[in-house]
């Protein structure tokens, strides 16, 4: 589905990191490891986003990646489906809440290494690594 960015103004969600801490994520626990244990805090926050008026939030996907799978115990395509679920309920309780037209958004962050010649990624690794969690989310 296509959708033209041109018509209006679209206002994102805000930081994710900082509201889990806010609800109690606790230091050197990643916002993967706090969200899938605490879906219903997750989606709380995408509730308070949508509230405000966001017309897009983005899923809990930011560190989703096969570099950081260490992180979780769920293979990749699990954990992103997983998040984009809990993203997408509550985007569906925000449109029938609001009944505005709410989207969700794959999140894509680092991979915690740096691309060559400054570190150990190459380029073809780093778009496979992409590739790979926006396949899942698909």
């Amino acid at each position: 589905m296509a959708i033209d960015f041109n018509d209006k103004i679209y206002i994102l969600d805000g930081g994710m990191g900082t509201m889990l801490q806010k609800a109690g994520m606790k230091p050197g626990e990643t916002t993967t490891q706090f969200g899938l244990g605490h879906p219903d805090i997750w989606k709380d926050i995408y509730r308070q986003y949508i509230d405000a008026g966001s017309d897009i939030i983005y899923a809990g996907t930011f560190g989703l990646n096969r570099f950081k799978l260490d992180e979780i115990d769920i293979p990749l395509d699990e954990a992103v489906r997983i998040v984009m679920g809990i993203a997408e309920e509550a985007r569906k309780e925000g449109v029938e809440r609001t009944g505005r037209d709410i989207k969700v958004a794959l999140d894509i962050g680092p991979t915690g290494h740096l691309l060559k010649p400054l570190g150990d990624l190459s380029f073809e690794d780093a778009v496979r690594t992409f590739s790979d969690t926006v396949r899942a989310a698909v």
